[in-house]
């Protein structure tokens, strides 16, 4: 005879057969080696952990001010200042990064005094002259502002980190002082990208992603020196990455600084300015040495009229060939281009066929040039030097 057993109860079950039911312990909850998991410098000490939450009955409105510049930057934020080449951008830049240091008024909107870093890439002893003006005109001997007249290539990596010392040697030295890093200027775009492409994304990510760093080892406001394009209505050069990426954009053209992109400050009415020529003395040769200073036009002279189409195309023509010739060893700062350089470098762009520049005695395309260069003279956008050379005059 069958012995029956009893039947369980779905607890007995359980009981019974919970081994089965175990999860291996198959290590998901102990950290992955080292080889597994990249080394990541920048990844924050809170790395992993759950984002910060604000829930909606908890968001709350911070009336503090959080200027930089009054009704214009924001603290501790990125903006980019573009223009056309010899607008004064250069120059307006500048004046505003002295302003901060100086802890003065600009253009009538307060400022947050603090120390400023500026990063001249391109043109470091024309920087320490528009330094040296800034100081004379405004009579002011000591300020907490630190250049830097170095190329500096964003887009490596260890440029990126020989700047990023810098600006801590430079905390430091404010610190003592009793100073806060407030601002760090890259001036221009196109230089501290070192030949990279200003159109790819790569590129540009790249420079983005370097400048965030610079901005978050700092604590400090951004702002980038940049070029428009060459269609000027299309606003800066190159890939839209870098104006996605800033708070505020300002436009410089016509002797005016325009707001033309504000995250979260108000659009401001526009800066209107003009240049002053400041005398520094004359040089071993007797040249008299000359920088200029911004300020409100009717106080400043606007020293020159604008270029048409056409003298626009001839004055970036000589601008290339004279920055070709200075880039090479041993050229003097103020090499020129020659008569012949120039006007052949015209009659190329224009489609003149020609086998020996001699072929350009006299003929149309000569008297064009002349007619050209004459007016860019007059207008104070071109002068020649000592030597019979031409040169752009410099305005930023």
């Amino acid at each position: 005879m069958r012995t029956v057993k009893p039947k369980l109860t779905s607890e007995q079950l359980v009981e019974k057969y919970a081994a089965f039911f175990v999860e291996p312990d198959l290590g998901f909850d102990q950290p992955l080696p080292h080889s597994i998991v990249p080394d990541n410098p920048d990844a924050p000490a809170d790395a992993g952990k759950p984002l910060p939450l604000i829930r909606f009955d908890n968001a709350a409105v911070d009336l503090t001010s959080n200027y930089l510049v009054e009704n214009l930057l924001d603290d501790g934020a990125a903006s980019m200042m573009y223009g056309d080449s010899n607008t004064g951008k250069t120059f307006v830049a500048l004046d505003l990064a002295a302003h901060i240091a100086a802890g003065l008024p600009w253009f009538g909107r307060r400022v947050r005094q603090g120390a400023v870093i500026y990063v001249a890439t391109e043109a470091g002893r024309s920087a320490e002259r528009r330094v040296a003006a800034w100081r004379k005109h405004h009579s002011i001997a000591r300020a907490p502002l630190w250049l830097v007249p170095y190329p500096t290539d964003l887009l490596g990596n260890a440029d990126t980190e020989r700047l990023i010392e810098t600006i801590k040697q430079v905390k430091a030295e404010a610190r003592a002082e009793g100073w806060v890093v407030k601002l760090i200027v890259i001036d221009t775009l196109s230089r501290a990208l070192a030949g990279g492409n200003e159109n790819d994304s790569k590129d540009m990510g790249t420079f983005v992603r370097h400048i965030d760093r610079l901005r978050i080892v700092s604590g400090s406001h951004l702002l980038i020196v940049h070029h428009t394009g060459k269609d000027a209505a299309r606003g800066a050069r190159g890939h839209s990455l870098v104006r996605a990426a800033v708070d505020t954009e300002l436009e410089v053209s016509d002797h005016t600084l325009t707001v033309t992109k504000q995250r979260d400050q108000e659009f401001g009415a526009p800066v209107k300015f003009g240049l002053r020529v400041v005398e520094l003395g004359d040089d071993d040769d007797g040249r008299r040495i000359t920088s200029c200073v911004v300020g409100p036009p009717e106080l400043f002279e606007i020293p020159r009229q604008d270029m048409d189409d056409k003298e626009r195309i001839a004055h970036e023509l000589l601008r290339e060939i004279v920055a070709d010739k200075r880039a090479q060893p041993g050229a003097k700062e103020d090499t020129g281009a020659r008569r012949s350089e120039w006007l052949v470098a015209y009659a190329r762009h224009e489609g003149v066929a020609f086998a020996d520049p001699a072929e350009l005695r006299k003929s149309d395309i000569e008297k064009t040039w002349e007619r050209l260069a004459r007016s860019l003279r007059e207008k104070r956008w071109v002068a020649k030097n000592g030597r019979d050379q031409y040169a752009p005059v410099e305005i930023g």
